[in-house]
């Protein structure tokens, strides 16, 4: 090829040395001519003919009026598309209602064999199935009824209808059931029907609970008195360990024997359950060290501490249930002040309806009293 003509096609010169010009530069070429610079010298400097770099821009101008008309075409395309599938849309619903309307004033509503009918059906004006999601919403049929329906008509029952309990029943005569473990046997009631004292300080409660607070979940570890139903002692942690599970019962020593020494609480029973803060060595240990006999309910039988059960739901509905608290100390604070309103306020059906403290008050008086 002669230099001119490379130089007539755009082949060659500075800007490509031993190839062919791309299109790239091509394009900043064409720029720099529309931005003003003069054809001419552009001709002069890039060693191509200026009818070239005319030849380039007029392909330049038409290649990008034809891509924006195109690019309109194709958004308005869309359009039309999307606005006929909506009409389309519409238009099924409405034949679905109308035939809805129909039956209704027929009184003969649609039942789940029709509705999958209908759904499988291609709507005579948009040229497609109805399908069953449409079909469901428009004409109220809930489609787990209809997954059900389909799977029944897999695997049919035989026209037997039965209950969970009669199935249960049958397998166990028949020693069809899987073996489970059935616990030990308890042998006889340790409280012959009552776990309820005559005198105070002879049975205490222990029990624990968990609630919400603003900042985490904390425990809440309380003592009960099986006599005068009081509130002996009660206690909020972050965590409900072995130790914290002490502090309820430290409460009501200080409170009712006067001080915190060995053997101090000597003939005090702990009714508690078999949590591992409970039997732990470190709980343990520490009743001993107070003289209290440790008193564990029996497994799966929560009746042996109903005592304590029976506060902590009284507990729930008057304090975590009905106020929020944001902190652990707040919450403190709240159930030391219920614990004196519960003691002095709150009426039991067992003491004819009077406190928790009045029986207490009453062996204070003596005999006269």
């Amino acid at each position: 090829m002669t230099e001119r003509r490379r130089r007539l096609s755009g082949e060659g010169g500075t800007a490509g040395e031993g190839g062919r010009w791309s299109s790239w530069r091509k394009m900043e070429v064409v720029l720099r001519v529309l931005r003003g610079e003069d054809l001419d010298s552009q001709s002069r400097e890039l060693h191509v003919t200026a009818a070239a770099i005319a030849q380039w821009r007029d392909q330049f101008l038409a290649d990008g009026q034809a891509g924006l008309r195109r690019r309109e075409t194709d958004e308005r395309d869309l359009e039309i598309s999307r606005m006929r599938c909506k009409i389309g849309e519409i238009t099924m619903e409405n034949e679905l209602l109308r035939e809805r309307a129909r039956r209704a004033e027929a009184a003969h509503p649609f039942a789940v064999a029709e509705g999958e009918a209908v759904a499988a059906t291609a709507s005579p004006s948009a040229g497609k199935q109805y399908g069953l999601a449409r079909v469901c919403r428009v004409l109220e049929l809930a489609r787990s009824t209809v997954y059900a329906h389909r799977q029944r008509a897999l695997m049919p029952v035989r026209g037997i209808r039965t209950s969970r309990a009669q199935v249960l029943r049958l397998t166990r005569q028949a020693n069809l059931l899987a073996p489970t473990r059935s616990g030990h046997a308890h042998g006889p009631k340790a409280h012959d029907g009552t776990i309820t004292t005559d005198l105070p300080d002879r049975m205490w409660g222990k029990g624990g609970t968990a609630t919400l607070t603003g900042e985490v979940q904390a425990t809440i570890f309380i003592a009960v008195d099986h006599c005068t139903q009081e509130c002996i002692g009660i206690h909020s942690a972050l965590q409900g360990t072995r130790f914290e599970a002490l502090e309820s019962i430290r409460q009501g020593i200080r409170e009712h024997y006067g001080s915190y020494t060995s053997q101090v609480a000597s003939g005090l029973v702990l009714r508690h359950d078999n949590g591992s803060q409970y039997t732990s060595s470190y709980f343990q240990q520490e009743l001993r060290f107070l003289g209290i006999e440790s008193s564990p309910a029996y497994v799966r039988e929560p009746e042996g501490n109903g005592v304590a059960e029976r506060f902590i739901r009284t507990l729930k509905e008057r304090l975590p249930w009905v106020q929020h608290f944001e902190t652990v100390d707040e919450m403190e604070r709240g159930l030391q002040a219920l614990k004196q309103r519960y003691n002095q306020q709150w009426l039991v059906a067992k003491h004819d309806y009077r406190t928790p403290q009045h029986p207490r008050a009453m062996l204070a008086l003596g005999p006269a009293a």
